[in-house]
């Protein structure tokens, strides 16, 4: 891998890529738990007429934070929902800073093209090692063809 290059400045790039990467996962993981919190809180102190109102108010809250329009954040929360729930390798290697958002956002979108529950744990089982050394193009195609 380039990380292993002899080049001292090629092995800073590498690492500032990493950090980005884990900057990144911070940045979804830390949306998800505010709005887990936040939706908790609704659903314990609201009327039910009140909870979808409220929900939309920190959906804006978090869109506005990231400088994000709302439907920008939906996508991002699918996305970040997608990986937590459904794809542990993919969001355990996106917390050690192996993925980046860009490659986990391209394998979330393939999950859900997905109809059975084995063939998205055959996906988490596999993708990583690919994602992780291969472009975001190099990525898609390999999701094509797997989701073929």
């Amino acid at each position: 891998m380039i990380e292993s290059s002899s080049d001292v400045r090629v092995g800073l790039v590498a690492e500032l890529r990493r950090e980005n990467a884990l900057a990144e996962y911070r940045r979804w993981s830390g949306m998800l738990e505010y709005l887990d919190a936040e939706t908790a809180r609704i659903e314990r102190e609201l009327e039910p007429r009140a909870r979808e109102l409220e929900v939309a108010a920190v959906r804006s809250v978090i869109a506005q934070a990231n400088g994000w329009s709302e439907h920008q954040l939906a996508a991002r929360l699918h996305e970040a929902e997608t990986a937590r729930d459904d794809l542990p390798a993919v969001w355990a290697a996106f917390g050690d800073g192996e993925l980046d958002a860009a490659r986990v956002s391209i394998i979330a979108a393939g999950a859900w093209k997905l109809t059975e529950e084995r063939s998205v744990e055959k996906l988490d089982r596999q993708v990583v090692s690919y994602a992780a050394t291969h472009t975001t193009g190099e990525l898609r195609q390999w999701m094509r063809r797997f989701i073929a």
